[in-house]
């Protein structure tokens, strides 16, 4: 045998196609974060990072991020930014993240830690759009740790804007989009709980305990018909999001936030007994259980 044969890479000749592409795909720099069935898990705002995700047209949630031995940086997180871009740093010097984006892993806790990494330290006027999330970065819950706030639903996207940028043709911009977004109002009293305006109006809570556990106290309401509010809204299922479960009720007729707060608070105090609730469940209840999980929608 010549030299030429031992000198000769083995990825070049001699090797089948498939064993080319085999190759190839082991010897990728690319990162894909594991899949995380619960992905904010373990962060103060998880319900509202969820509802802000998928549930809320407009929302914001401005956190301060403690950073030993550096400045803190204050961070709003967002439904989207302008253009759908993953984050940015507006003119005043304010960093927004976006949980609306059209890239996506498998964890979205690793996508937008990485993001908020790459702004933190940023100069105003920074845009990073189209960022490659195939890249080892620290999770959210690394990146701003115990820090916690409260998250504004928006009738607009006027948060979008810094003071100065607030031009007569910017605001014109925002109030058009205000016209083709759901109006969604937070309900007082109640934390991750929603009011839809959608003709007819929904009535949406992210509830915070395990899947299984909220599915059974749903049933064993339901079994007893107390999952309604009589004579003004009726269960008609549940969105899965990220770990959790929010069940929606449909509204007979048009209301506003302020008027049902405390018929939402009965409903809350039963189901958060229903769900606590740890006997088996009866054959009533398992049967309208079956009902309500073939009635569960999968949001990711």
């Amino acid at each position: 045998m010549g030299t030429s044969a031992l000198a000769r890479p083995c990825h070049t000749r001699g090797m089948s196609k498939k064993s080319r592409r085999k190759q190839r795909r082991t010897t990728s720099t690319f990162y894909m974060p594991q899949p995380r069935p619960r992905p904010f898990a373990g962060l103060a705002n998880e319900l509202e990072f969820a509802a802000m995700r998928e549930l809320l047209p407009a929302a914001s949630l401005k956190l301060t991020l403690l950073r030993e031995g550096r400045e803190d940086r204050e961070v709003t997180f967002v439904t989207a930014c302008p253009s759908s871009v993953q984050g940015m740093v507006r003119s005043d010097g304010v960093v927004m993240v976006a949980l609306q984006t059209r890239a996506r892993t498998q964890d979205a806790s690793h996508d937008l830690g990485l993001v908020v990494s790459r702004l933190l330290d940023a100069e105003a006027g920074t845009v990073i759009d189209g960022l490659d999330l195939r890249q080892r970065a620290p999770r959210l819950q690394e990146v701003i740790g115990d820090a916690s706030g409260d998250m504004t639903v928006h009738t607009d996207l006027g948060f979008w804007l810094a003071e100065a940028d607030k031009t007569p043709e910017a605001l014109e911009a925002i109030n058009r989009s205000a016209d083709e977004m759901v109006a969604c109002e937070a309900v007082a009293g109640q934390r991750a709980t929603y009011l839809c305006h959608m003709d007819p109006d929904f009535l949406r809570i992210v509830l915070p305990d395990e899947e299984d556990a909220v599915f059974d106290g749903l049933a064993r309401l339901k079994a007893r018909d107390a999952l309604s509010i009589p004579g003004r809204a009726h269960f008609i299922g549940a969105f899965r999001l990220f770990g959790l479960v929010a069940p929606v009720w449909e509204y007979d007729v048009a209301v506003e936030g302020a008027d049902i707060a405390d018929e939402v608070a009965a409903l809350r105090e039963r189901l958060d007994e229903a769900i606590a609730d740890t006997q088996p469940l009866s054959v009533d209840a398992r049967h309208a259980r079956q009902g309500i999980v073939s009635r569960q929608l999968s949001l990711r």
